[in-house]
């Protein structure tokens, strides 16, 4: 059995280990098979490197191969949580198998076939930024295994070849030049991928994500529930705003939820009747036309899948348009989708940004409609919350002065942290206002609420998050699950909900190479998964239109510079034909010209030399073929005994040698083609080359025989 190259051990190694790691990558590979997997690929490597194999009994290969067939019905039955799962636990034995049964070409290419299934697999449960990264690496080692197997198998007699083996070809530049051709058939087929018609079926359904854990976003939400979830800095949605540089300063606030009652220990709405709504016939949900006051805000939310029903919008959102079909709005403004999304999804969001009007910054008493009673509810036992509010507020006049006066008073007086332990026998408002002093966003926007209804001022309390961190490579703010926040919204007739937010601020987002980076990889992450992973028809016509309006401009554009150059160059000719006219013995000198021209343009359609050493070059790398062919006839003969003299020709050496008649004429024909190729310049067919290469095969398997000298 002949030993497989070096170079094909390793590489087809390589892409397995490739193709595992990005399993591995997904989170979908059990652990122990993830670390039997590592094991078994890095014992394989070792098994290169010692020289020695670690091949296990057949018995106990058949043995192990029939209990894994077998397991694999109940398996695909019962066990896995789908078919694709598995089918992956099918492939990872197959793979272990493979790598310590890797004897012939036939084996590495079936080892490559099984990490191709594997990257196949994976695309199912992910399709992120780093896939796309393992998969060209994958494309990159399989170009290279491939090539090796090809070459191995197509290569001239390997036993010829004791002193020139196939590395003798197998070099870096080889490698280098296979990348390259790796990297030109990935653009290539990102061009198919750009042109050909969308499909928007598969083989598989996709892994639905997990959704990104929130609270403050249902009908009912526990005090202190929003405490943990802002220790976390997963990415819950990002936002595009176009017109960013004209935004008001910051804080702003992504309106979800509003909560109106408060029984000292959970909000909850007593409003939850919903009004469905429909798109008009643009397509736009009209969510609150009751007030047109404050800047208007146009952003683009790109919503992870949070397990809730609820779109965020900044401010006060006035309406929405997106891609689904119906949804919902409560009396408090909250807009909802019909389900909860499993995915992401986007939509584009009109909004103001209110601000009280001058005439109610004036108003020391405002006359509230009776719907607006509902918003004053508070718990039978905060006499001293109220108290505490009149204390506050007793050297300010209007109403909006109270209102600042509460929202200034807890963020100075009171201190912001998330480790807060409930006092036992105290309400946690109670407990935050008159007993630690310290709490964090729920603590501070419930307090307050309580305050402003103690004085007759209808407020609600708001759940949603902070605008987060902005991208300046994606131009678009990054929000997360600990920008998570509670502010407050009080009413003022005029001018609508008002938001106020008396927690302290917090310490700004770090600004160090590290969190470039990490915008720089989001940013990468969003344009990937937006043109790769969730491209469809309507980009397709879109990009073509584009191309194609680009095109014809181009066309446009040389069409007129062409006709524009040729009109200069017809100007200078026959300016240049009148001036030389004019001078002494013009004509002459015309005519002067035009023969020097005719003869150039004789010598350059002559092209003999040109067409000679063409030809003169294809003969020698004819000659170099079949000079290469014959020293290795030479020495498949000299391993046989049969030694050709340096003094004798091809011809006497041919006469020299006792073969049987069938090897003879082999060798004969073999001898006669390097002659014709050698010295008669005539090129070897790619026919010619293979029949030789064969007679060379039959050569090796004759027997000795001895030379007549």
């Amino acid at each position: 059995m002949t030993k497989v190259p070096l170079s094909l051990e390793v590489s087809s190694r390589l892409l397995t280990l490739i193709a595992l790691g990005t399993l591995i990558l997904t989170g979908e590979l059990h652990p122990i098979l993830a670390g039997l997997g590592l094991t078994a690929t890095i014992i394989s490597f070792l098994t290169l490197w010692l020289e020695a194999g670690m091949r296990l009994p057949d018995k106990l290969w058949n043995t192990l191969t029939v209990l894994v067939l077998v397991a694999f019905i109940p398996d695909l039955l019962w066990l896995a949580d789908s078919a694709l799962h598995a089918a992956v636990h099918l492939l990872f034995y197959l793979m272990i198998y493979r790598l310590f049964h890797l004897d012939a070409p036939r084996a590495h290419l079936q080892l490559v076939l099984v990490a191709f299934l594997q990257i196949l697999a994976g695309t199912q449960y992910s399709s992120g930024l780093f896939f796309g990264f393992c998969f060209l690496l994958f494309l990159i080692a399989g170009v290279w295994t491939l090539m090796l197997i090809h070459l191995y198998q197509n290569h001239p007699p390997r036993a010829a070849l004791a002193n020139q083996p196939m590395g003798s070809f197998i070099t870096p530049t080889f490698f280098a030049l296979t990348t390259l051709l790796s990297l030109a058939a990935f653009l290539f087929t990102l061009g198919i991928f750009f042109v050909v018609p969308r499909i928007s079926t598969g083989l598989f359904s996709k892994k639905k994500p997990d959704p990104v854990k929130v609270a403050g976003f249902s009908e009912r939400v526990d005090f202190g529930s929003m405490g943990p979830i802002k220790l976390e800095s997963a990415v819950v949605m990002r936002v595009v705003v176009p017109d960013y540089a004209n935004l008001p300063p910051l804080p702003l606030y992504l309106r979800g939820m509003a909560f109106d009652s408060y029984d000292g220990l959970s909000w909850s709405n007593r409003q939850a009747l919903r009004k469905e709504v429909y798109p008009n016939p643009s397509g736009i949900f009209m969510i609150d036309q009751s007030s047109r006051h404050g800047i208007p805000v146009h952003h683009q939310v790109l919503l992870e899948p949070l397990g809730t029903p609820v779109l965020f919008g900044f401010s006060s959102p006035k309406s929405v348009r997106g891609e689904m079909v119906s949804m919902s709005v409560d009396p408090h403004g909250s807009a909802y989708l019909p389900s909860t999304p499993t995915s992401r999804i986007q939509y584009t969001v009109d909004s103001r940004l209110v601000t009280p009007s001058t005439s109610e910054l004036k108003s020391e008493t405002l006359v509230y409609p009776d719907w607006a009673k509902a918003y004053l509810q508070r718990p039978p036992d905060d006499q001293r919350i109220g108290d505490l509010a009149r204390a506050v507020t007793q050297n300010t006049k209007t109403v909006y002065e109270k209102a600042k006066a509460i929202e200034t008073h807890l963020k100075v007086s009171y201190r912001y942290s998330l480790d807060v332990k409930p006092s036992p026998g105290r309400s946690p408002i109670d407990d935050f206002l008159f007993g630690q002093k310290t709490g964090y966003c729920e603590h501070f926007a419930s307090a307050m609420v309580l305050m402003l209804r103690g004085l007759d001022i209808p407020s609600r309390l708001v759940t949603g998050f902070l605008h987060g961190e902005w991208n300046e490579y994606g131009g678009y703010y990054i929000v997360r699950q600990r920008d998570a926040h509670a502010w407050v919204e009080a009413y003022f007739p005029q001018s609508g909900w008002i938001t106020f937010d008396p927690t302290p601020p917090s310490l700004p987002p770090s600004t160090g190479w590290s969190t470039a980076l990490s915008h720089y990889l989001d940013h990468l992450r969003i344009q990937w998964e937006r043109y790769i992973v969730n491209y469809n028809s309507l980009d397709q016509m879109r990009a073509l239109s584009k191309a194609k309006s680009q095109t014809d401009s181009l066309l446009d554009m040389l069409q007129q510079g062409w006709s524009e150059a040729l009109k200069g160059i017809a100007s200078m000719t026959h300016s240049a034909f009148l001036v030389i006219l004019a001078l002494p013995y013009g004509l002459w000198i015309l005519a002067t010209f035009f023969i020097i021209v005719a003869v150039l343009l004789r010598l350059l359609l002559k092209g003999s030399s040109y067409f000679q050493t063409t030809r003169l070059c294809a003969s020698v790398r004819a000659d170099g073929q079949s000079s290469q062919l014959y020293l290795l006839m030479l020495q498949i003969l000299e391993s046989k005994g049969l030694i050709k003299k340096q003094h004798l020709t091809p011809n006497e050496f041919l006469k020299s040698l006792l073969l049987s008649d069938q090897d003879l004429e082999k060798v004969k024909e073999i001898t006669h083609t390097y002659q014709r190729t050698r010295f008669g310049r005539n090129e070897m067919t790619f026919s010619e080359r293979r029949k030789i290469e064969t007679l060379l095969e039959d050569l090796i398997e004759a027997k000795t025989a001895a030379s007549r000298q």
